[in-house]
């Protein structure tokens, strides 16, 4: 996995100590005799290689381990890069469930899954090891470091109330020298307005500093928890600027692969049903926040950010601070704002300028102050936001309703005005954007029919495309409006549809039924994973053109246990009919029968079998288990036919497998291949084009039912050519 954030970030000297060790203790494996796309390849698992190769550039393949840890070798040029230690640098292994008789057993997903999605995906953008070139420096607009001395005092420039920009004091400390790996900190005693009684104020980051007249940087960073007079760290404007060189040299996102996360994630989703729900989309974003931790009380942190939320309801935004909370946001419930247009505040230093997360009939903007403006690129923050590289999220101007003072944390709580840019840049020393430009968001509207509502009622939002957040405020977004129209409170049936439209032009259908005191969280758990894996992918590319999803509640519990079988013959000849008679409990009632009628196919050889009957998650889980490399997509259209084909919580399913071994490659069942054929298929099973399967399914239905089904059970079946067989 590409070591991320580049040798600038702050976060990095933990992980550049993991790598050491790790290279002392795994060095590199010796040149093999095979080739990867025509080139020689060095083998090795999740080492890190510390030295630039020497032309001709090797590649480094990793070798295939188990399913979803390497589909298929991945070759990675290695040339001016830093390849760093994966945090999974163990192999994942799945963990089997077992059905047995009186239901399913759940079971734990593995450990590693909170590891691999470790989300250096965050800081996921490959950085040149290159040398940036030294910046030409405007002496009479800016002053640089090597000017700015102790005593020196200036005027900042920020917004406390409204849309009008005031002064503020600045007196300079110290220079901190190399505060984060060649990235100083200039050291201000700040004084004058709300920050006398408020301190450095949450949403002041970006705030210009002037000395002379001369922009010296911006607020950026505060000090301790809770400081006797307000301290901050100011960004130098000259690292601020270097973004720009950046923003000048790439023409749109350049992601590293996201392969392990999505596998990891792939591996939730698929086992998700017979495990706990959690462990799913939420998981590929709280361990994100492994990277960013809490600031101690000692030390240096960014400048809070306000993320002002309004349309969510109170267990939405509890469930946004425990994870945001790690990335420097002060979530807190606001709302809109229905002044000035947006064209009539003035976009110039000191002003306000968010990151607008999600629009519409609900709304996530992260305050901040415009540091800089040149034409129509601008400069804010003065420290990163996710750290995220180049990103596309709207940026806009904005109002403060008041500076709420506290003693832990002040902020600012304002609102939107209106979109004005596109974010493009996201780094240590700031944020950058771009004026007059659309981003890209994506279109989604619930609709919800509800008790609680004379009719059915739509909510438009707009949420910023983003493989890793959209998916959280997806989920988000849907429990809270759910919550909101619905009791939020006691046991529901929920039905969730949703088309998911792309840009290619193909469609994506989603459809589930959930019944019992969380089904609001695990219609929007379900949801969520589905756009993650969408959008991570490493397939091709998946741009969402627009999202719909309809809900329709009962406030009832609707669900029912499978409580016994019987078959009128055990003993049957193939293709012959024989009906099966299944009891289900529903909740608090009487057991009701369901009759159906089953036939083994021509070909089944004689024999007796297990025929299997149970709940949408424990056929899932055995059929994981049967063929796990069928559930490890190699097209894109592979992948949107595993979401979709999805069976339902309502359905009963009934399968019979053949205990003869077959094969999956790239993503096709081969079943019921002779010894020889699998033989020679054995090469290309290694290389991790795929692998065995466990048995051949020879009946697999579904029943449709009123009720969430639990349960599994199973029962005898013979198959007996004979014309002589005695049948019960």
């Amino acid at each position: 996995m590409v070591q991320s954030g580049g040798p600038d970030s702050p976060h990095s000297n933990a992980a550049n100590a993991e790598t050491s060790a790790s290279d002392e203790a795994r060095p590199l494996a010796p040149p093999a005799s095979r080739e990867c796309d025509g080139q020689p390849i060095l083998f090795a698992t999740t080492h890190s290689v510390k030295e630039k190769p020497t032309a001709p550039l090797p590649r480094l393949c990793r070798q295939p381990q188990k399913p979803f840890d390497k589909p298929r070798p991945a070759c990675y040029p290695l040339g001016p890069r830093r390849v760093g230690t994966s945090l999974s640098g163990q192999g994942r292994n799945l963990t089997p469930i077992i059905v047995e008789r009186h239901g399913p057993k759940k079971a734990p997903m593995s450990s590693s899954l909170a590891k691999s999605v470790s989300l250096a995906l965050l800081l996921s953008i490959a950085l040149p090891v290159a040398v940036v070139p030294a910046l030409e420096l405007d002496t009479e607009r800016f002053m640089p470091l090597e000017e700015v001395q102790p005593g020196m005092t200036g005027v900042g420039r920020s917004v406390f109330q409204g849309t009008t920009i005031e002064e503020f004091d600045a007196e300079i400390i110290s220079i901190l020298k190399n505060a984060f790996p060649k990235h100083d900190l200039i050291l201000a005693r700040l004084s004058g307005g709300p920050i006398e009684e408020a301190g450095v104020i949450a949403g002041m980051s970006g705030s210009p500093v002037y000395i002379d007249g001369r922009m010296i940087g911006a607020v950026g960073y505060s000090f301790g928890l809770f400081p006797k007079e307000p301290i901050a760290g100011i960004t130098p404007i000259e690292q601020m600027l270097e973004l720009f060189e950046r923003e000048d040299r790439s023409t749109h996102p350049q992601l590293t692969r996201h392969e392990e996360t999505w596998e990891e994630l792939l591996a939730g989703f698929v086992y998700s049903r017979a495990s706990e729900p959690s462990h799913t989309a939420r998981s590929l974003a709280e361990t994100a926040a492994i990277r960013h931790p809490l600031p101690s009380g000692g030390g240096i942190s960014p400048v809070r950010t306000p993320l002002v939320l309004s349309g969510f309801d109170a267990t939405a935004i509890s469930e946004m601070t425990s994870l945001l909370d790690r990335f420097g946001f002060i979530p807190i419930q606001g709302g809109a704002y229905s002044g000035e247009e947006a064209a009539e505040i003035p976009l110039e230093p000191g002003a306000v300028l968010g990151v607008q997360l999600v629009g519409g009939d609900a709304s996530a903007f992260a305050i901040g102050t415009l540091t800089y403006r040149e034409g129509d690129r601008i400069l804010a923050f003065g420290h990163s936001m996710f750290n995220s590289g180049q990103a596309a999220a709207p940026i806009t101007n904005g109002y403060v309703h008041l500076v709420l003072k506290s003693l832990y944390d002040s902020y600012k709580m304002g609102a939107p005005v209106g979109i004005v840019g596109t974010l493009g840049q996201d780094r240590i020393p700031g944020i950058t954007g771009r004026l007059g430009t659309e981003p890209d968001l994506i279109p989604f509207d619930i609709t919800v029919a509800s008790p609680g509502l004379p009719a059915p009622e739509t909510f438009h939002l707009e949420i910023f495309d983003d493989p890793i957040f959209a998916p959280q405020f997806v989920r988000w977004s849907l429990a809270s409006i759910v919550r909101t129209t619905n009791r939020g409170l006691g046991n529901i049936t929920l039905h969730a549809d949703t088309e998911v439209e792309l840009r290619s032009g193909q469609t994506l259908h989603l459809d589930n039924i959930f019944s019992d005191l969380t089904a609001i969280d695990a219609a929007g758990e379900e949801l969520g994973t589905s756009i993650a894996l969408l959008m991570l992918n490493p397939l091709e590319r998946a741009q969402i053109a627009r999202m719909q999803t309809r809900v329709a509640i009962e406030e009832t519990l609707r669900t029912a246990s499978i409580e016994r079988l019987h078959l009128e013959q055990t003993r049957v000849h193939p293709e012959e009919e024989v009906a099966l008679h299944i009891w289900l409990r529903p909740h608090l009632e009487r057991p009701i029968p369901v009759q159906t009628r089953i036939a083994v196919p021509a070909d089944v050889p004689d024999g007796t079998y297990q025929l299997i009957v149970s709940d949408a998650a424990t056929a899932q889980a055995i059929e994981v288990l049967r063929a796990t490399w069928r559930f490890i997509p190699t097209e894109f259209d592979q992948l949107l036919h595993l979401l979709e084909d999805q069976d339902r919580n309502d359905e009963i399913i009934l399968t019979l497998i053949l205990p003869r071994p077959g094969a999956v490659v790239r993503g096709e069942e081969l079943p019921l291949l002779p010894p020889s054929v699998l033989h020679v298929m054995q090469p290309e099973l290694e290389a991790g084009e795929g692998g065995m399967t466990g048995g051949k399914v020879v009946f697999r239905t579904d029943i449709s039912t009123d009720f969430v089904i639990t349960g599994a059970k199973t029962i005898p079946l013979t198959v007996d050519r004979s014309e002589s067989s005695v049948r019960k």
